[in-house]
């Protein structure tokens, strides 16, 4: 079973916010086993890397949502992710440890993650996606980033559920 991403925005992550605007426009993925520390500047043993396909960041939330492409020519065991800005520092990581996060196959897997942006400046950040790959992901992503994706269904507060 697949273990539960949860990305810790890094030292260097929150440096480079607060010294202006950033873009982060890549993923990484590689196989290193650490636990993090938020001062990782790089993945221990980096495998591969995309760009960013579709973005959002979620009002309500602050949750920044976001699809990659990954490809691998061999099976691979994810044991770290990361995310980049468009001058290479890695602004967020996690890190799975003994346990993978998940195995990639040979071949392109579409992935979505998401970041907790949550008491950061969030005017000061955008991403940079690569608008050649689907637009069905694109598509998606918009609707998971939107504050209701559903307006024609009832909300819990007509309901009444006493």
């Amino acid at each position: 079973m697949a273990k539960q991403i949860i990305f810790t925005i890094t030292k260097a992550g929150k440096q480079a916010l607060a010294k202006g605007n950033i873009t982060l426009s890549e993923v990484a993925i590689g196989e290193g086993r650490d636990t993090v520390t938020g001062n990782e500047t790089a993945l221990s043993i980096e495998i591969d890397s995309a760009d960013i396909i579709s973005a959002g960041i979620e009002p309500k939330s602050e949750v920044l949502r976001f699809s990659a492409m990954l490809a691998s020519k061999a099976t691979v065991n994810v044991h770290e992710v990361g995310v980049k800005t468009s001058t290479g520092v890695l602004f967020a990581v996690a890190l799975s440890g003994s346990q993978p996060f998940f195995t990639l196959n040979a071949g392109n897997f579409a992935a979505s993650f998401g970041i907790s942006l949550a008491g950061l400046d969030t005017a000061r950040l955008s991403v940079q996606s690569n608008n050649t790959i689907s637009a069905a992901l694109t598509t998606i992503e918009g609707h998971l980033a939107a504050p209701n994706p559903h307006p024609q269904y009832l909300g819990l507060e007509h309901l009444d559920i006493t």
